[in-house]
């Protein structure tokens, strides 16, 4: 059974450490056709500005799945610049709901993903709180993909491990084929939806109220990192912090 830690950063210094050696809890990250397409679609539409999103999916068996990946949200809501880019709590907490219900098995928030400038494939101090608080709410801890475009994409997938603190290197496959032996990509017929409209309508008026089935809420707000004076490949950072999630079963 994995200990209750809880991944704090310390101030003054890095606080995490990297490992190119799997987590047991995280071997892999595999993603779905529709969700690379998602965030490739997202990284092009917005040129050599940051962006990013959630990430959607199941877990088994040390692999975490992701059936979807969200944009950051609605234009004028969002932050993006060469260095930072901040999410929309409402747009992802809106759009987790209207993605699961489409799907045989619910979705769980499993991390998120955003682009870095040049080559940069580590993590700024914005991002480790960031991350700190995905892992935190997620439980086991969570999936924090970087998108390069140096000079075409290229994803580095890290897993911070509550366990033991540390930044996993984690291998990433992409293709619908990588979840044969799953049923994570079967959508709901018509006949389920009507068997689970009580579960929809309850799920509904729960967010609704500010709540969540699963009791799992992201705590905390976007941490300011301002642009001016980062330059030379250095990064502001991601905050999707605010908000609400319903953590992965892992």
């Amino acid at each position: 059974m994995m200990k209750n830690i809880q991944v704090r950063p310390r101030k003054g210094r890095r606080p995490f450490s990297y490992t190119d050696k799997p987590s047991p809890r995280c071997r892999r990250v595999v993603l779905s056709d529709r969700a690379y397409l998602s965030v490739l679609a997202e990284v092009l539409s917005w040129g050599s500005q940051e962006t990013g999103g959630i990430l959607f999916g199941q877990v088994r068996r040390g692999t975490w799945y992701v059936v979807e990946a969200s944009d950051p949200g609605y234009p004028g809501k969002t932050v993006h610049t060469p260095c930072y880019h901040e999410m929309d709590p409402e747009y992802y907490n809106h759009l987790y709901p209207v993605l699961s219900r489409l799907y045989r098995h619910d979705l769980f928030v499993l991390g998120f993903w955003h682009r870095h400038p040049g080559s940069l494939d580590k993590f700024s101090g914005v991002d480790d709180r960031s991350n700190a608080v995905f892992a935190r709410d997620i439980g086991p801890g969570c999936v924090s993909i970087l998108v390069n475009m140096d000079p075409t994409e290229r994803l580095t997938c890290y897993f911070l491990d509550r366990q033991d603190g540390l930044y996993h290197k984690t291998p990433v496959e992409i293709g619908d084929s990588a979840f044969a032996g799953t049923t994570f990509l079967a959508l709901n017929t018509p006949a389920d939806l009507h068997r689970k409209q009580p579960q929809l309508q309850q799920e509904l008026r729960q967010f609704n109220r500010g709540e969540i089935k699963n009791g799992q809420v992201f705590a905390g707000s976007p941490v300011a990192a301002p642009c001016a004076g980062e330059r030379d490949g250095q990064d502001g950072g991601a905050a999707p912090l605010a908000g609400k999630a319903v953590a992965p079963r892992a």
